[in-house]
């Protein structure tokens, strides 16, 4: 997996804009109210942890169609098992990093 670097509010409106799309635009405002996509560009692990807290078992099917969403946007090649974390990493590197 290798792409430019994006921004965090780049990623941060992606996962809005697929949640919405998804969910609806008021389902949508609440996960985000929940469970805040800057989280997810901040500390993945944490919003997966977030997410499960608040969705149970169906956070996982919401993770897979973020990251599913994330790789299409972007043209990232994703498999199931694909980590949030793992996405991330690949989408915007630390400074120092490729």
């Amino acid at each position: 997996m290798q792409t430019a670097a994006l921004s965090d509010e780049t990623v941060v409106e992606s996962i809005r804009a697929l949640l919405e799309k998804k969910f609806g635009r008021t389902s949508a405002k609440a996960i985000d109210f929940y469970a805040d996509a800057h989280l997810a560009t901040a500390n993945p692990e944490e919003y997966a942890k977030t997410l499960l807290s608040i969705f149970g078992a169906g956070a996982e099917h919401l993770l897979a169609a973020i990251i599913a969403g994330l790789g299409d946007e972007f043209g990232m090649d994703v498999h199931e098992g694909t980590t949030l974390d793992e996405l991330m990493d690949a989408l915007m590197p630390k400074q120092g990093e490729k």
